[in-house]
């Protein structure tokens, strides 16, 4: 498979995965280059989203090798759904108690 058809597959699969977990509606996902420290540039699977301080980004490196960046990608995000589904106020309250988004849901409990 060439590498233009791996990475719309990539991003396909991550759309998908997010959109059956019900969060699609809040993470752009996108192919980017991410420059390297030797000023090269490596292909990523990028998601945005709107964090405590603004905008957010996640990637995963696509690596042409089989493995399925699309599910790492997709447990990066489903880890912190309950985070991503909260309102602002509750994300703040989390915040500023020092919870990380992972584990929202259980510090949710006692709000």
């Amino acid at each position: 498979m060439a590498k233009k058809d791996l990475n719309d597959q990539t991003l396909n699969d991550a759309k998908q995965l997010l959109h059956e977990a019900g969060i699609l509606h809040l993470v752009t996902v996108s192919i980017e280059d991410q420059q390297m420290e030797n000023g090269s540039n490596q292909k990523v699977l990028a998601g945005s989203f709107n964090g405590v301080g603004g905008n957010e980004v996640h990637t995963e490196t696509i690596a042409y090798f089989g493995d399925n960046v699309a599910s790492l990608f997709y447990s990066f995000f489903i880890q912190r759904k309950d985070w991503l589904m909260a309102t602002p106020e509750e994300r703040m309250i989390a915040f500023e108690s020092g919870t990380h988004p992972a584990f929202f849901k259980e510090m949710a409990k006692s709000i």
